[in-house]
């Protein structure tokens, strides 16, 4: 048993629930954080995108972030969007550290740092 440890399963739209749950963390969860967070929801690039921005607020440095249906083998235009956001993650240095199996990819988010806090983005590899 982990008695510190809960696990949270959070139904509707990701975009607007992530938001609210960020903001009510540091309230109602006394700032506690996520070790590991999976994203397994739209298929479409925007919900993937926002998913993996969103969780790693709610997520601590180095969480380990596992996303599923990603096509580690799909080049070019043809690719789903979720295989494009985790892309777009890792060159941002959101997500560091990764590897990719056959259907699904893992990581760990990276640390922020001032500039993605003023600037917008959301953490760099430090």
């Amino acid at each position: 048993t982990y008695p510190d440890r809960r696990l949270e399963l959070r139904l509707g739209d990701s975009c607007e629930g992530l938001e609210m749950a960020a903001a009510a963390s540091a309230l109602l969860a006394g700032g506690r954080t996520c070790d590991v967070v999976l994203v397994d929801g739209g298929n479409d690039f925007g919900t993937a995108d926002c998913d993996l921005r969103r969780l790693s607020r709610l997520a601590a440095p180095g969480a380990a972030v596992f996303v599923a249906n990603v096509d580690p083998e799909c080049v070019g235009l043809a690719c789903d969007g979720r295989t494009v956001a985790w892309r777009g993650a890792e060159a941002e240095g959101l997500v560091r550290d990764a590897s990719c199996g056959r259907d699904f990819c893992e990581g760990r988010y990276g640390v922020p740092d001032l500039e993605s806090v003023f600037f917008g983005r959301e953490y760099r590899v430090a």
